[in-house]
């Protein structure tokens, strides 16, 4: 399935609902989509490393994480060795992202509700709620909210949350 150019144009919603969809639980491969509407697609090549592939419409990326007492989370446009953006984590679930001259931060949105996101002073951005469905094959759902983000950059943050959503499901167990 192809991946469709790109997400409805951020200025023009209020907000949009996307569903992150695993295919096959015994892969570590997702997709992200809007219908039925391929928008994203993440991998992890194999089970123990902590690179990912992330593609959309607009780009395709790699995602490591590096470091162990303070990580951060590394995106480079696939085949670079340069860092494009870097998460820089302040605890175990919570970082700030420098895009040009906005900082993002990642933290949880609603704890008890297992929703986490990327927040721009004090205002949500985009946010992820973990949300089980083994009959719908469903990981995730995702708000978009009105933004005036490029497409790259919303590209970037959504990778990047798919990749911080999965390391939390997988440290949960």
């Amino acid at each position: 399935m192809d991946i469709v150019q790109g997400f409805a144009d951020p200025k023009e919603f209020k907000f949009i609902e996307l569903e992150l969809l695993q295919p096959e639980w015994t892969k570590r491969y997702f997709e992200l989509k809007f219908d039925e509407e391929l928008l994203a697609t993440i991998q992890w090549p194999t089970w123990f490393k902590t690179t990912a592939h992330g593609k959309t419409a607009f780009g395709e990326w790699t995602i490591k994480r590096v470091g162990i007492f303070k990580p951060k989370i590394s995106v480079r446009l696939k085949g670079s060795k340069r860092d494009l953006y870097v998460l820089k984590m302040k605890s175990y679930r919570k970082g700030t992202i420098q895009m040009d001259d906005r900082k993002v931060v990642w933290d949880y949105i609603q704890m008890w509700k297992s929703e986490v996101g990327w927040i721009e002073n004090d205002r949500d951005v985009m946010t992820f709620r973990l949300s089980y469905s083994l009959t719908k094959k469903r990981f995730a759902k995702i708000r978009m909210i009105k933004t005036d983000y490029s497409e790259e950059e919303l590209s970037v943050l959504l990778l990047v949350g798919l990749y911080m959503i999965h390391m939390i499901a997988q440290s949960n167990g």
